[in-house]
């Protein structure tokens, strides 16, 4: 090594602010408040957490088994543009009130997000799963909240009856949550008749 460059990495080593900036990234690191830095994937709430926050203050249902029927996969082909896997959906129930627990892929890999539907209508949207490396804005309170109260409007096409606007960087992962919000209040409806 030629001294020059021995003189110049003794100063960089020195230097307080280089110590600093390693600490600050390896802190970063560590912490996970990187997180969105290297990647939004993750687990938001766990189902258990969900389904606590769903019935509070209510009898914890057990979970029910719905098989989609081929006029159900017609309904989900209208709202997703495809057939729904898996054909057996679990649910839980108390009363007019339902939590599903759905998976629909955003840009590339699926979504997990739970849905709660009173009488109705949407009472409760978490995403409980994000697997996409941008879009986990779609997780945010500020997002989820714009599901309650809305209820799907008459007609064969499953719409919303209230505008879900998009978030920037997240069309597709506002587009899945949307479907699967209709086809949570579309199952809804066939199990509490």
């Amino acid at each position: 090594m030629h001294w020059a460059d021995s003189v110049s990495m003794n100063k960089r080593m020195t230097n307080p602010h280089h110590y600093l900036s390693i600490v600050f990234w390896l802190v970063l690191l560590v912490s996970g408040a990187g997180h969105s830095a290297f990647g939004q994937e993750g687990v938001y709430q766990d189902s258990n957490a969900f389904l606590t926050e769903a019935f509070e203050g209510m009898a914890a249902p057990k979970a029910g088994v719905y098989s989609l029927t081929q006029a159900d996969q017609g309904v989900a082909k209208a709202i997703f543009g495809a057939s729904y896997q898996p054909v057996r959906v679990r649910y839980w129930r108390s009363g007019d009130r339902t939590a599903w627990i759905l998976h629909w892929v955003g840009k590339t890999k699926p979504i997990t997000a739970g849905f709660v539907v009173d009488k109705g209508k949407s009472y409760i949207t978490r995403v409980l799963v994000y697997r996409e490396s941008h879009g986990a804005e779609v997780r945010n309170s500020f997002f989820t909240k714009r599901f309650k109260g809305a209820e799907l409007e008459g007609g064969k096409k499953y719409e919303l009856d209230q505008r879900i606007h998009n978030v920037a960087g997240a069309t597709m992962s506002v587009d899945s949550m949307r479907e699967m919000a209709r086809f949570a209040l579309y199952l809804h409806g066939r199990v509490v008749k």
